[in-house]
């Protein structure tokens, strides 16, 4: 069995990560867990705008590609699953499927799409969990 190596990327995952008790990602043989990433910025504290419904969706698709690359990922073209989970799937579903074109262009990765009630943050929209191989 190979053993696990925990990332956090730096700015959020660094600050918050031990605030809330997670990692951004664990390492597992080639295999990258990433937890969920929202659409927020950071600058040393949490920002999300509960008004920009677009921007949170293309934020939370950038944060992952950052924790992607602080694991020692390419990025989003290592992805082969996703989980999304959407505080409103109406308004957020084709801006994911638009991402997962931009940014996978060349493959359609596993996905499951969930609508919930409420996610981790107030005004947050989305939040995305993926895994990714590691060549």
């Amino acid at each position: 069995m190979s053993s696990l190596q925990y990332h956090n990327d730096e700015g959020y995952g660094e600050t918050c990560g031990p605030l809330f008790h997670y990692s951004q990602s664990v390492t597992i043989g080639n295999i990258v867990k990433v937890s969920g990433q929202g659409g927020w910025t950071f600058d040393g504290s949490l920002n999300l705008d509960g008004d920009d419904i677009k921007g949170q969706v293309d934020r939370a698709f950038e944060n992952v590609e950052k924790v992607l690359r602080a694991a020692g990922l390419r990025g989003w073209e290592d992805v082969f699953s996703v989980r999304s989970y959407h505080a409103d799937l109406d308004a957020t579903l084709q801006m994911t499927v638009d991402n997962f074109k931009a940014r996978m262009p060349d493959h359609k990765p596993v996905w499951t799409c969930i609508g919930v009630k409420k996610l981790a943050f107030p005004g947050m929209a989305i939040e995305i969990e993926v895994e990714a191989y590691k060549a």
